[in-house]
């Protein structure tokens, strides 16, 4: 449970513009607007059995930051009440981001995971390649620093997004986007490979969807291990369907349920 609330949700020192030019793998217009909210179940496979394992709503706002517009990105993950009783989940990550470049401005995450509580913001200062963090959690209290970071380095939500964007006119089924991640303090390589497209058949109807692969990269090699597969309609919105993965014990499997 906790690996899928990471992945799929697996960002204010100074108030203007950062990274005024925006990346050249992106599409030239934002695939979301403000007002978009989707909602997803979550769904656990134990033997033959699937079981509700909870929700994760997706919404994206408007936001003045004095005077300069951004998008506020918020994720809200919860356990079904059947699974509150195992490992309980309450979980609230908030991006603020550049429209223009898609680069994360603020990131903070409050979640409440099987009684641990843990509490990050991050403000991200992209023309100083840096990133200043407060950190806490049930046993440690607050603590500040200053990071370095990459050219373009995303958050844990910002990244999805940022995902979301990615012109995959004329790649070729194998083809990495990488994308620079900041979490946990640490800076990740990342990857996307696009594996083709598919149909999808959900409760909302049939999608024809790019079929993507989140990548962990180690060092300069591409970790192979994580199966997880996202299918993403194949539009001009862009909205992840369906996301898969199998587990250790079982498999796990998000299904958009509502959307606006």
């Amino acid at each position: 449970m906790k690996t899928l609330y990471t992945t799929l949700i697996l960002f204010f020192a100074t108030f203007h513009l950062q990274g005024a030019t925006r990346d050249s793998a992106l599409l030239p217009y934002n695939v979301f607007k403000a007002k978009e909210k989707l909602t997803y179940t979550v769904r656990y496979k134990w033997n033959d059995l699937w079981l509700s394992a909870g929700t994760i709503d997706f919404e994206v706002s408007n936001k003045k930051v004095k005077g300069e517009d951004y998008l506020e990105l918020d994720v809200y993950g919860r356990t079904a009440p059947g699974f509150d009783l195992f490992y309980k989940v309450r979980d609230h990550y908030i991006s603020v981001i550049n429209p223009k470049t898609l680069l994360p401005f603020v990131f903070a995450r409050d979640v409440n995971e099987g009684g641990f509580r843990i509490f990050n913001k991050y403000v991200f200062n992209h023309d100083s390649s840096n990133v200043e963090s407060e950190t806490e959690d049930t046993k440690n209290p607050l603590a500040s620093d200053i990071y370095t970071i990459p050219n373009n380095a995303q958050d844990l939500v910002s990244c999805l997004y940022y995902a979301r964007n990615i012109n995959i006119a004329g790649a070729d089924s194998g083809k990495i986007f990488p994308i620079n991640l900041f979490l946990d303090n640490k800076n990740y390589k990342i990857g996307i490979r696009y594996l083709g497209k598919e149909k999808v058949i959900t409760d909302l109807g049939e999608f024809v969807c790019i079929v993507a692969q989140p990548l962990l990269l180690e060092g300069r090699v591409f970790d192979e291990t994580d199966q997880m597969r996202i299918y993403v309609t194949d539009d001009e919105r862009r909205m992840p369907v369906m996301v898969e993965s199998p587990l250790k014990v079982g498999k796990i499997m998000a299904m958009l349920v509502e959307y606006k």
